[in-house]
């Protein structure tokens, strides 16, 4: 039986990430995802709703994107809070891609 994992961003998009993982599960047989929270509503509720078919890991923004991880220069260049998510977003991704690969 084929399935697949994935890594999501996730603040405060609750009926949007619901639904994402409703139709992932049923229509491509998503069984694992690792949701990083940017902030906002903590999704608590998305763990109860669907730990019975998906392995949910949910990451709070300080494990994927310490300030640590950015340089001198990215703090600095990172002013406007764009930059801020894209950064987030990239370390985010490659965490996520990391920890899923060792988990195969």
């Amino acid at each position: 039986h084929d399935s697949f994992s994935a890594c999501i961003m996730f603040k405060d998009d609750a009926n949007r990430i619901f639904e994402w993982i409703a139709y992932h599960y049923h229509a491509l047989s998503l069984r694992q995802i690792i949701v990083g929270v940017d902030g906002g509503t903590y999704p608590t509720e998305l763990v109860t709703q669907y730990s019975d078919h998906i392995k949910i890991t949910l990451w709070p923004q300080h494990v994927f994107a310490p300030d640590k991880e950015m340089n001198v220069s990215e703090r600095k260049a990172a002013i406007d809070e764009s930059n801020k998510y894209i950064r987030r977003q990239t370390l985010f991704l490659r965490k996520c891609a990391v920890e899923l690969r060792q988990q195969q």
